[in-house]
């Protein structure tokens, strides 16, 4: 199998220029479609272009599959190739994006913050409950541990054996 399937947190070598680049397009997208006080702007687009803004954020560090966070399942496995792989959004991009639309300015940088992937297999994703307004402490890292999806912080585990696993999805 080659190098390039397998997972392997890795930082890109300029995730700097790439975080501040992304951080921001999400802000300045966020502050521009708040302004739009004679509603020029269909609302679909308005999300469709935070959800990219986001997505990007997302991916700033590292590429798709190969960020930070991923669960136990891809971390014993590490293959990108068995069982289909998904970049998922810790905190749901449906729930960020409203929060941008409706937010003072002084939170856009709070809501920015929890742009946050983790690479999951798609049976896992689909155990991951789904952010709604009726329950919206439903998000976050929250999620994971009530689908019992213990997940890996990469940057932290210095022992490949003995993984660090992110203390909120116990």
């Amino acid at each position: 199998m080659s190098e390039s399937k397998k997972y392997k947190y890795e930082r890109r070598e300029d995730a700097e220029t790439w975080i501040r680049s992304s951080r921001q397009l999400a802000k300045s997208v966020a502050m521009l479609l708040r302004q739009d006080v004679g509603n020029t702007f269909v609302d679909e687009h308005k999300k469709s272009v935070l959800g990219a803004a986001i997505w990007k954020l997302t991916e700033a560090e590292t590429k798709k599959h190969n960020m930070r966070y991923c669960s136990e399942a891809v971390w014993k496995t590490r293959d990108l190739l068995t069982g289909d792989v998904q970049h998922e959004h810790v905190f749901t991009k449906e729930k960020m994006i409203i929060d941008l639309l409706n937010c003072d300015e002084s939170e856009v940088e709070r809501i920015i913050e929890k742009a946050v992937g983790c690479v999951v297999y798609k049976t896992e994703h689909g155990r991951l409950p789904r952010w709604s307004k009726h329950h919206e402490e439903i998000d976050g890292w929250s999620r994971y541990r009530q689908a019992k999806i213990r997940v890996v912080d990469s940057l932290n585990t210095t022992d490949p054996e003995h993984p660090y696993f992110v203390p909120e999805t116990l």
